[in-house]
């Protein structure tokens, strides 16, 4: 049974439905300016998957799991063929949902992620999550110095900031962070379904090592309906580092 998610809805007019799916630790919240500038044309709608921001919580956490709380969405709201945008955990999501049985799709835009198994190692910033104590580290400023002894950048220490709440007085991690860390063997694996004529656009940072060009025979063997868009300079986080070029390019997808 699908997961009725938390989401954020931007624009209101008559435009195509847009949806967007974050990526690991992340939410819909780190997607607010993204869908502003998409706005204008499009009525967007920033989801927060499930042990992510304010979603419930689950003890299943397979793609196939994620993409049924998505489709459920759809068929909640009425949403005829929306447009999807998935950043990393949220693009293999969104690959699962174009190669399952799950409602109609517009186009489906992948950010920065690729049909197959990564080893990339989260340990560094799970150590530094569990390593907040709560009832020692509870303003924002303390728990940022303990990051810190973890994690040298700011900007991702801030990243990860973003799921605090305050709950019953005290500060806390918002996200299902106990479940997540059992989950990513599978997170970091793709089931690969059968080849789909989807028409979908790969987007990589040309300075990640997500999606790099070894990963383009995969995606044109299971997408192969599949347009590969680079964004020079941009690292993983392209809707931080580089959003007028992201946008451009979706919007360039979507006026053909």
């Amino acid at each position: 049974m699908s997961l009725k998610l938390h989401f954020e809805e931007t624009g209101t007019g008559n435009g195509p439905a847009v949806i967007i799916l974050h990526g690991l630790f992340g939410s819909a919240s780190n997607w607010r300016s993204i869908a502003r500038m998409l706005s204008g044309r499009f009525h967007v709608f920033s989801l927060d998957l499930r042990n992510h921001g304010k979603s419930p919580w689950h003890d299943d956490m397979r793609y196939e799991d994620m993409a049924g709380d998505v489709a459920g969405f759809i068929a909640a709201n009425a949403l005829d063929a929306p447009i999807v945008i998935g950043h990393s955990m949220g693009g293999k999501t969104a690959m699962t949902l174009a190669q399952g049985s799950f409602p109609v799709l517009g186009k489906v835009f992948v950010v920065d992620i690729a049909p197959v198994p990564y080893r990339h190692n989260h340990d560094t910033l799970v150590e530094a999550m569990e390593s907040v104590d709560f009832a020692v580290q509870n303003s924002r400023s303390a728990i940022d110095r303990q990051l810190s002894k973890f994690i040298d950048e700011a900007p991702l220490r801030q990243f990860l900031m973003q799921n605090l709440e305050r709950r019953d007085g005290k500060l806390a991690w918002r996200l299902n962070l106990a479940s997540i860390v059992y989950h990513l063997p599978v997170l970091l694996d793709y089931r690969a379904g059968p080849p789909v004529d989807h028409e979908m656009v790969f987007i990589a940072g040309t300075e990640s090592d997500y999606l790099l060009a070894e990963h383009h025979n995969p995606i044109k063997s299971l997408f192969p309906n599949s347009a590969i868009e680079s964004i020079h300079g941009a690292g993983h986080w392209l809707h931080a580092e580089k959003p007028d070029e992201l946008v451009r390019i979706i919007q360039n997808h979507l006026s053909g």
